[in-house]
């Protein structure tokens, strides 16, 4: 046999294997189609891989017969191809499933066959690609038996001098996820809340009936506030300024003016050392709680319901399965889409 007749029956036996044909969305209704699940060899040579070697139906079914193989077969027109084995529901590849990363990112699929070659019972072989279609420079490499991968997994597998990383792809799925959990749990804590130094002004001796609008008033004309701490008929109160600059204006010129609030000239000084640090950890606190409490309002407030019109389930909503016409090879570059980190 031809090694070009070779490599014809080596990826038509792939497209009926186990290892694609029950995930095939294109190739397993046609296998449904008939009752002895013959499938046209015109069709196959739309497949790209096939595509690339041969669009030869002739050549195609002399290789499948002269190869005698005991996966698939041809009819006596040489026109169909049918797989000989019972139809398997879709086979759970997880355990028998390496992950292998380190591939020059310009591999091809032969280049990735070639390279393994002689390491282990290998079934297929999955590029991992970007959205853009590149490869990754990673594949998850599928076998007969859980056996088998852990076999592979323990080999130490070079390519240009470049030791690979090999691992099981249980591991390598529990690792990412858990990468994710981490990274929602730092997601969700709220970043610390740090007020800048040097920017509280402490007022004392404000008249009587003064408002925290008239701070305000006061103290706009000095740079950007960002909080007054004060409340109604009291004589004490606090204005925080965004940058230390407004607020060393702000004691200057109210300290010079001697300006009345309320019919009282108040004192005006900068909080400094210790009592600096006690005030703004006890206002950071407070913000902190006050940010917590609105966020769990809101994710209690959030709706639940999905469906209706332009929903989930209602008119509108997404419909699938139409004119699906993915060649069957893309499953052999193709990740898996067992999981949707795989494709992280």
């Amino acid at each position: 046999m031809s090694d070009l007749s070779a490599k014809i029956v080596k990826q038509v036996e792939f497209y009926f294997s186990d290892n694609n044909l029950p995930r095939d969305k294109f190739l397993l209704p046609l296998v449904k189609e008939t009752t002895d699940g013959w499938v046209p060899l015109a069709t196959l040579t739309t497949f790209n891989r096939l595509k690339q070697l041969t669009t030869d139906i002739e050549a195609i079914a002399n290789a499948i017969r002269e190869a005698n193989s005991t996966a698939i077969a041809v009819n006596a027109e040489g026109t169909h191809v049918r797989r000989l084995a019972p139809l398997l529901d879709e086979l759970d590849t997880l355990k028998s499933s390496v992950y292998v990363k380190g591939f020059p990112t310009d591999y091809t699929l032969e280049q990735i066959e070639q390279a393994l070659a002689g390491k282990g019972n290998i079934k297929a072989i999955r590029m991992r690609r970007a959205a853009d279609k590149a490869f990754k420079g990673s594949a998850f490499i599928e076998f007969g038996t859980e056996d088998e991968a852990k076999a592979f997994a323990q080999q130490e597998l070079k390519v240009n001098d470049t030791t690979l990383i090999v691992t099981l792809k249980s591991d390598y799925l529990e690792a990412k996820m858990s990468e994710r959990r981490a990274g929602k749990k730092a997601a969700d804590e709220p970043a610390p809340i740090v007020f800048a130094k040097n920017c509280v002004v402490r007022f004392e001796g404000v008249g009587g009936g003064a408002t925290r609008e008239d701070l305000t008033a006061l103290c706009s004309e000095f740079g950007q506030i960002a909080y007054v701490d004060f409340s109604r008929d009291q004589a004490d109160g606090y204005v925080r300024f965004s940058d230390a600059e407004a607020a060393a204006r702000a004691v200057a010129a109210i300290s010079e003016r001697k300006t009345e609030v309320k019919g009282a000239v108040p004192s005006v000084r900068l909080l400094e050392g210790d009592e600096e640090d006690l005030y703004l950890t006890k206002a950071q606190e407070m913000l902190s709680e006050r940010l917590q409490g609105r966020a769990s309002k809101s994710h209690r407030g959030r709706g639940n319901s999905r469906g209706g019109r332009g929903g989930r389930g209602g008119r509108g909503g997404r419909s699938s399965g139409r004119g699906n016409k993915r060649g069957a090879e893309d499953e052999l570059e193709g990740p898996s889409k067992a999981a949707r980190v795989e494709d992280e």
